[in-house]
């Protein structure tokens, strides 16, 4: 018996794992992943059904509960949903005794699981772990209470014993899971890697183009400078009208070599609050052009340790663009301390964006402004980024957006004591 058992959890194991070295060395989208836990999970159910001298004999010890927490925790439910169809197909090829328990049983875990996945993949890998491992020793007594309720009141007391089948499924679910999260982790590894290369790529390329074009610039705008003078009438306002698109022209080269140079180059005390207070007046010509109700709140000795140029270039750009978006609605920014980190939280009621375009959020070159140069965000994230920060936005399409920063603190110790501010 215990022969059997460790066979079909290694068929398990085994073909869970091989499934992540497929995705380590194939680069799939998310579907084609969720589809491919799919089907190897429905392998490893119906792979296991081969090793037993009776098919479902006795559900209470089956360890296809594995795979059904595996696919649904890590896949969602349209891995879950290929690997019951795959399941059932080949258990109705193959045969077996009390198809209504297996059905039974799986539709009770599952309905437990579906809480506990959501949310799931925002916990640290350990309480993941965890988890799982609760929810294999739940998915073994609901099947043992469910067999035992089928037979007398005297097996449901006995269902609650721990047994060494238990303590096997346990280290394979361990095994699968430490396995699942390193693939988690080196894929997060390659994608940073290759957005890295990218990004220093995009930066040489910008910074050249941008030492290149700013030396004709100049000798033209001192040349359109010295033809002002003495014009007027229609000359003089197609002069002006060059001198903007060049101001224009130089506002985009200032984005790409800010793109090309975004490391922090003065390291001081900053008291975000005092940065907030410069945004806001610099903001306020812009706020009455959008009529929009800005509000700021800070709460006290929020100090951090960057450039204070370089933070205030950040925030700047990303209190701006909540500030277009509202266009006659409300921007509300709040700074605060939660735990280890200094927050700050931009909300503005605007048109809000797509799931697609805040994926592509940041992506260097990419804009919704019709002037925008798709340079601004990414310099700003890159600034966060740099002070070892970082950011995460919530949208929804004609609701508002949402937008924190999280930034490391100054030590208590050394920071210097502030008024609260409310601005």
């Amino acid at each position: 018996m215990i022969k059997e058992l460790l066979l079909e959890l290694f068929i398990i194991i085994f073909l869970i794992i091989f499934y992540q070295f497929l995705i380590l060395i194939h680069v799939s989208s998310n579907w084609k992943c969720q589809i491919k836990l799919g089907l190897f999970c429905g392998l490893a159910m119906n792979s296991s059904m081969l090793f037993r001298a009776e098919v479902f004999a006795d559900f209470s010890s089956e360890p296809i509960l594995i795979p059904v927490i595996i696919s649904l925790l890590y896949g969602g439910i349209v891995s879950l949903g290929i690997a019951l169809l795959f399941f059932y197909t080949g258990r109705y090829i193959i045969g077996g005794s009390s198809p209504d328990a297996a059905l039974i049983v799986i539709f009770i875990v599952v309905c437990v699981v579906s809480l506990a996945r959501s949310g799931f993949m925002r916990w640290q890998p350990y309480q993941r772990l965890l988890i799982a491992l609760g929810l294999v020793v739940m998915a073994e007594y609901i099947s043992r209470m469910y067999q035992a309720a089928l037979q007398s009141r005297e097996g449901l007391l006995g269902a609650f014993t721990f047994s060494p089948n238990l303590a096997l499924y346990l280290v394979a679910m361990t095994l699968i899971v430490l396995f699942m999260e390193m693939v988690i982790k080196s894929k997060q590894s390659q994608e940073q890697m290759l957005a890295s290369e990218k990004m220093s790529a995009a930066g040489q390329l910008a910074s050249a183009f941008a030492h290149e074009l700013r030396s004709p610039l100049t000798v033209v705008r001192g040349y359109l400078q010295l033809a002002l003078r003495g014009l007027e009438g229609e000359d003089k306002r197609f002069i002006h009208l060059s001198m903007s698109e060049l101001n224009h022209a130089e506002y985009v080269i200032h984005d790409f070599l800010n793109f090309a140079r975004p490391q922090v180059e003065k390291v001081e005390d900053v008291l975000i609050c005092d940065v907030l207070a410069q945004i806001q007046e610099s903001m306020s010509p812009l706020v009455v052009l959008h009529e929009v109700d800005l509000n700021m709140e800070c709460e006290e000795n929020l100090w951090i340790r960057a450039d204070q140029l370089k933070v205030r270039q950040a925030l700047s750009r990303i209190i701006e663009n909540a500030i277009e978006a509202a266009g006659g609605g409300q921007v509300r920014i709040k700074g605060y301390r939660e735990s280890e980190y200094i927050c700050l939280s931009i909300c503005d009621n605007g048109k809000g964006m797509s799931k697609k375009e805040l994926e592509k959020l940041g992506t260097p070159f990419y804009s919704t402004k019709w002037k925008g140069t798709g340079l601004g965000l990414t310099v700003s994230f890159r600034i966060i980024q740099a002070i070892f920060g970082h950011w995460s936005y919530m949208s929804k399409k004609g609701k508002g957006t949402k937008t924190i920063v999280r930034l490391p603190p100054r030590p208590a110790a050394e920071a210097p004591c502030a008024e609260s501010s409310i601005l």
